[in-house]
Order: structure tokens, then sequence, then C-alpha cells
């Protein structure tokens, strides 16, 4: 199993709206249909059959393509499947309430940014030995914890000090799904954005052996895995990865979520508008320009500079397709983005 990591953001899907919904449930080979109207506001109700889960959707949320559906219990997002996705109105680039602010006269919105600190992490940090700056980032050591804030980006990254990870003795006690719920409701309180999370994924990790039988897993847990987006827009670069403990609490994080200012929320409108637009001149000039052999349908994206880069932050929409195995962007002429980081 190795070491956490490999962590690959989901494709994310698309909405259905509508005020009757259609659940569907996979329980091994057998799917549980449920079809409900929503007749309160606010209402979310969960049935178990099984390992499986029904749910009535709360207003503003819709089921997704893949037949999952979600809702708000407290701050956190409740959903089917052990992928957590919030899709409906506020991530379909209708009316939202809170992910974005206008900045400047024309009202142009920045898409607001979160910054982890000292202050909101849930790492047990303890007594701190050592306070000091080294390599582009702040680090502070603690008896319990290290937490680490790039100088630059503000990026933060943290874990529990333990000769092994995960620490065998302090294991979250729940399930992936379980564990997505709580990391969700930890961020989103401590101010990350709701309405940017796209989606939550896991992530498994843990610490396993080689002996005579093959491989035994000693310790498994996850990482659970937010995905951002800006009104349907996945932000692909951003990350919000972390992984509880046994009382519920960080035991380890890495987050870099940054600001993003109004010049590239108008850039995104200026080429949805022209994707949307598909007789004119410009999208024409767009798909001529496009290479030959893309695998599948693109996907307007965000793509920014990575957490560890000490230039200028930079920013920008891109249309996303596979050459091969291999992710690429184009701008809104139909050629081909890199950012100065080099990624």
């Amino acid at each position: 199993m190795g070491e956490c990591s490999g962590i690959h953001p989901p494709t994310l899907e698309s909405g259905a709206g509508s005020d009757d919904y259609r659940v569907v449930l996979q329980e091994g080979e057998r799917s549980v249909t449920e079809r409900e109207r929503r007749r309160r506001r606010g209402m979310l109700r969960v049935e178990r059959w099984g390992s499986a889960v029904s749910i009535t959707c709360r207003d503003r949320s819709r089921p997704t393509k893949g037949g999952r559906c979600c809702g708000l219990l407290g701050s956190a997002i409740l959903c089917t499947g052990t992928l957590l996705g919030c899709t409906g109105d506020s991530l379909s680039g209708e009316q939202v309430a809170s992910d974005a602010r206008p900045t400047d006269s024309s009202g142009v919105e920045t898409i607001a940014g979160y910054v982890q600190t000292r202050s909101k992490t849930t790492l047990p940090i303890g007594k701190i030995t050592q306070s000091f700056t080294a390599s582009g980032a702040h680090q502070i050591v603690g008896t319990g914890a290290t937490f680490s804030t790039e100088v630059v980006s503000l990026s933060a990254r943290g874990q529990v000090i333990s000769q092994e990870f995960p620490p065998p003795g302090d294991i979250y006690p729940g399930d992936a799904e379980s564990m997505n719920r709580g990391v969700l409701a930890y961020l989103t309180a401590a101010g990350l954005p709701r309405e940017q999370v796209a989606s939550v994924s896991d992530d498994e990790c843990g610490i396993s052996v080689d002996g005579d039988g093959g491989w035994t897993v000693l310790v498994s847990t996850w990482w659970s895995v937010l995905h951002r987006a800006y009104r349907g827009v996945p932000v692909v670069d951003s990350m919000a990865n972390v992984v509880l403990g046994a009382d519920g609490s960080s035991i380890a994080e890495e987050i870099y979520w940054p600001e993003i200012g109004p010049e590239v929320v108008q850039q995104l409108r200026d080429f949805q508008a022209m994707l949307n637009s598909p007789t004119s001149e410009a999208y024409l000039q767009f798909m001529q320009n496009l290479p030959t052999g893309p695998e599948g349908d693109g996907a307007l994206v965000i793509r920014h500079t990575t957490w560890y880069w000490t230039g200028a932050f930079t920013a920008v929409p891109c249309y996303r397709m596979m050459l091969g195995s291999t992710a690429v962007c184009f701008d809104m002429t139909g050629h081909l983005v890199s950012l100065p980081d080099g990624t």
C-alpha cells in the first residue's frame, strides 16, 4: 500500500435540476431506487438498507448524473457514496452567495480564498519548542505536531510527530465517507468557502509489510480530498487534503486555496461567452488552432501556480484536454498555456 500519496481529483459531474428526485444507490449488484418530492425547505432525511444510504435532497441540492445526491447536515454536506458531490445552483453558474465578492466599480468578482493558520488548525501542536524560517517556509515545531506556512504562497502543511504515519494508535474510527464529512465540516467551519467545494473524495493510505505470505496491511486510513470549483468551473491546482485522527482532530493536512482576482473572473466570463457562440469567428479560430487527436471532450477550468512557487501568483482560465496520457490546457486563441512555474 505504501505511504499516503497519489491524490488524483475525480472528474466533476453536472447536476440535473427538478423538484422531484430519483436517487439510485448501489449495494453490491442491487440498486435501491427512491423517488420523493421535497416538501419543506432544508429537509434532509437519511435511511439505511445494509450498506446503502437513501438521502432526500435539501433545497438547492441536486442528484448528479452518477446517481449521487447531497444535502446539508449542519455545516457538512452529506451525500451518497464515498465521493461527496455538491451540485446545484451554487455550482451551476447561477446565484452564488459567498464564494466571491465585488472588488471594483464594474462589480467583477474576486474568488475568495482561504488561508490555514495555527489558530484555525486542529492539529495537536502542543507546546512550541521551535519557530524558525527555512527553505522558504515559516516552521513551527511543537511537542505534538509540526505546522509550516510557505512565506510566498501562504500554503500550509502540518503533521503529527510520530515515528510512523499514520500513527497506529491514532486512527480515525469511522469509514472514509464519515471522514470526508468530518473534514468538510472542519474546514468550512474554519472559513473555507463551502460554495467552492465541488466534491470530496478519499485516497486510502497506510502502512504495510512484505512477508512470506505477501503484503500485510498493518495500519490503514484515508486522506480526505476537497476539490474546488467556482460557479461550476474546476480550480484544478487548489488543494485541501486532511487526515483525521482518533478524536476527529487533524493529524495531517496540506491546504492551498488562494484568492483569485477579478481579472481572471472577467477572462473566464469572456471564455465562456466564446464557447457559447459556436458560430462566432473567435470560436471557429479557437477550434481550428486546437491540436488534432484529443481524447474525449475538453472542459473549461481555472489553473494557477502551485503551492511551492516563489514567484508572482498567476491564475488563468483555460480549456483542458487529454492528449494521450497528458492533460494540456489552451487559451482563448487555442494556443498552449504554460504557467510561470512550468506546470
